[in-house]
């Protein structure tokens, strides 16, 4: 008589038991599908989605960019140009550039030249890179832009239209 009470039990307790594995392996599985989720956009969110290389030798060109930012480099002028999904950068190799900046308030965009940096919504800048001399030359003609120097204790300057920032600092 006890036998039958016992074996109920134990069955429903072998069908809770089954439950709660399934219940477990489904939340294993909705837990690694969020992971590989998360890291397929963070690679996305990382990856550029327009690159250009642009090279001037003996004359200068003008290059229109996907956002409408106006490039001109003088000659013998290397840039680097990468959009994101968040960020607008660009590195000048060497040479001179104007570049007409247009604004976008949810992408910035950077300009580097060795250990300088200037950051800007819009503007209009000129900016001259020469590595042999290790010197560098930004005026802004027009908007506003956050200059940031050094790449271990960066110092940050704001530059407003009709400044200008050479370095290294003369003497």
């Amino acid at each position: 008589m006890f036998e039958s009470l016992l074996n109920g039990s134990r069955l429903r307790q072998t069908m809770a038991t089954k439950r709660w594995v399934w219940l477990h392996w489904a939340l294993v599985l909705a837990g690694a599908s969020f992971i590989a989720l998360l890291g397929v956009y963070s690679y996305y969110s990382t990856q550029p989605y327009f690159h250009g290389d642009y090279t001037t030798t003996p004359t200068t060109a003008t290059h229109y960019l996907p956002d409408d930012t106006t490039l001109q480099l003088d000659k013998h002028g290397v840039m680097q140009v990468r959009f994101f999904e968040r960020r607008r950068t660009a590195e000048l190799v060497s040479g001179t550039a104007q570049v007409v900046v247009q604004p976008h308030t949810d992408r910035p965009f950077q300009l580097r030249m060795g250990p300088v940096r200037i950051q800007t919504q819009g503007a209009y800048l000129i900016a001259q890179h020469t590595p042999s001399h290790q010197q560098i030359e930004i005026q802004l003609v027009a908007g506003a832009a956050q200059l940031v120097v050094g790449r271990w204790w960066p110092k940050q300057y704001q530059l407003q239209a009709g400044q200008r920032f050479t370095w290294p600092v003369p003497d």
